[in-house]
This record gives C-alpha cells, structure tokens and sequence, in this order.
C-alpha cells in the first residue's frame, strides 16, 4: 500500500511540474512584448550591384554579408523570414506566383501546420495553373481563383491575422502562443521576374489597424470564391 502511495505522490509531483511549466510559458508568451515593424522596401536597378561579390563568396564557399539594401537576395529573404514566423496562418492574395524561393517558404509553412490559403487571379486557358500552383494544391494548400472578367489585382499576405488565428484555435482546440499578425503589402507579384526584373516596392508591416483592414478584405474575397482543385482532389474546408 505503502509502495502505491509513493507512486501515486511522484506521479502526481511529476504531473504537476509539467502543467505549471507549460502554464508558465502560456503566460511567458502571454507578457512577451509585440513585435513593432513597420518599413519599406524597394526593388531597383540597384539589386545586382552587390552580384560580383556574391559570385566571389560562392565560390569561396563562404558566406556574403551583404550589404546593398537593394539586393535581390536580401529582399526575397525577408519575405522568407516572415513566412517562417507564421505559426498559425498564411493568406495570400496574389495576382500571379511562380517565384521558386517563395513557393518553397510557403509549403515549408504548411508542412509545419500553418495553415495556407491563397487567392489567385483566373489564369486563362492558354496559361493554366503554373507548376508551382499546382503542386502546392497537390499537397493541400488551399487555393481560390478570381473567375470575375475583371482582374483580381491584390498582391498582399496577412501572417496570422487576429480572426484567422481564432478560427483555427477554436477548431484544434489548442493554441501556440499569441499570434504577431503582420502584413506584407505592395506592387510586387511574387514571381521570378518581378523580384528580378521589375521596379517594385513592398511593405512589411505589423500595424493592427492596417492588418486587421486587409485581413478583412481577404475574408470575405475569400468566402466568395470556390475552391481551386485539380482533378481526383479533395481539400479540406478549413
């Protein structure tokens, strides 16, 4: 009796160590300060003066710490570096996406349980889905296509949105920490050529206000739409 009694005492103190550590960190994350970010970027015909230097250190096998504020590589790095803070909620609203780095960011994101809507504008018969369209409904991320004879002509994505980040904590009944809602925001298409090529700006910015405004925007274009599908596939509704 003795002996189940000093097991059922450390299996109680063991079990008890654990919620307060995870009720710990529940207000840990709670407290931690709001990321503030508001700042501009600019795509130019300055992104390739920092080329020779890359090329040098790639061939060296050694890293570049670059400097040039309109470097191609820096650029589409911070788009990628936003993507992979999301931890709940990605929703993009894209006239058109091809770009190889972006489309990588956005599926390791849903590979890690981000939830990953996108709204494209309809390509037409002789385009098609692009590759990268295509695999990415292949392996689960929902998208939906504009079919209206006027250009659906948004190029921004909401990074766990306030009312995103309720629905999908509401449905897994679980949450990971307070969301950062953060908008990415400008003229620029996320394909190869426009962050290669193009004069472009874009606008990375963690405002509520301004968050909230275009995650509202992307909602309900969002409800209006139908699913995207390839054949012989199902997506989920969430």
């Amino acid at each position: 009796m003795h002996h189940w009694a000093t097991i059922g005492i450390g299996f109680g103190l063991g079990f008890g160590t654990v919620t307060l550590w995870h009720l710990g960190k529940l207000i840990r994350d709670q407290l931690k300060p709001q990321r503030e970010l508001h700042e501009v970027f600019m795509f130019n015909e300055l992104r390739y003066q920092c080329l020779q230097e890359h090329r040098k250190h790639n061939q060296a096998g050694t890293k570049c710490v670059c400097t040039n504020e309109y470097c191609v590589d820096r650029l589409v790095d911070q788009i990628v570096q936003e993507l992979g803070r999301a931890k709940y909620s990605i929703d993009l609203a894209m006239f058109t996406l091809n770009s190889v780095s972006l489309e990588r960011a956005l599926l390791a994101a849903h590979r890690r349980g981000v939830i990953v809507r996108i709204i494209l504008n309809k390509y037409s018969s002789s385009y098609d889905l692009s590759a990268a369209i295509s695999r990415m409904i292949t392996l689960g991320v929902l998208v939906r296509t504009v079919t209206s004879r006027y250009i659906m002509h948004h190029k921004f994505c909401v990074i766990d949105g306030c009312v995103r980040v309720e629905q999908i904590c509401q449905r897994r009944r679980r949450s990971f920490g307070p969301p950062q809602p953060t908008l990415i925001n400008g003229s620029l298409n996320w394909t190869d050529s426009g962050c290669t090529s193009n004069w472009e700006s874009m606008v990375i910015s963690t405002q509520p206000q301004l968050v909230s405004t275009f995650e509202a925007e992307f909602n309900r274009l969002w409800n209006s739409l139908e699913a995207k599908k390839l054949p012989k596939l199902v997506q989920t509704s969430l």
